[in-house]
């Protein structure tokens, strides 16, 4: 979607946003003529064409919930920008604590070792 489509469509909905929607739209819109969203996408594109290995790319992901149960895990992806995007934002949307993640060269995917802790249970001693 070009800036121009998205400033118009951003007026068409404002009558039905919060103020805080509001502002999350016009950061963006900013950040989109500034041309930093873009570069930012450029660089994710090429990171995982670098990383690519048969047209897939390994995601590393880190999260703690809010109970302190904290996991890691590598994730198989197709090696472009929308797949990332939609991993990325599922992950945000279903976080309950802190997370991170990031593309892994496949040297470092190879032979991960995913876990599982629980810190709630060690600080009670279980």
């Amino acid at each position: 979607m070009n800036e121009h489509r998205l400033i118009l469509s951003f007026h068409k909905m404002r009558s039905r946003l919060s103020e805080d929607k509001i502002r999350y739209h016009r950061r963006r819109a900013k950040r989109i003529e500034d041309g930093s969203w873009l570069d930012k996408r450029e660089q994710l594109k090429k990171t995982l064409e670098e990383c690519s290995v048969d047209g897939k790319v390994a995601v590393y992901y880190w999260g703690r919930d809010c109970d302190l149960s904290e996991s890691d895990g590598v994730y198989w992806i197709a090696a472009n920008v929308p797949a990332y995007v939609q991993l990325r934002n599922r992950f945000e949307r279903d976080a309950e604590g802190p997370w991170n993640m990031w593309v892994l060269e496949p040297k470092d995917a190879e032979g991960f070792k995913p876990y599982v802790r629980d810190r709630a249970a060690e600080m009670m001693g279980y």
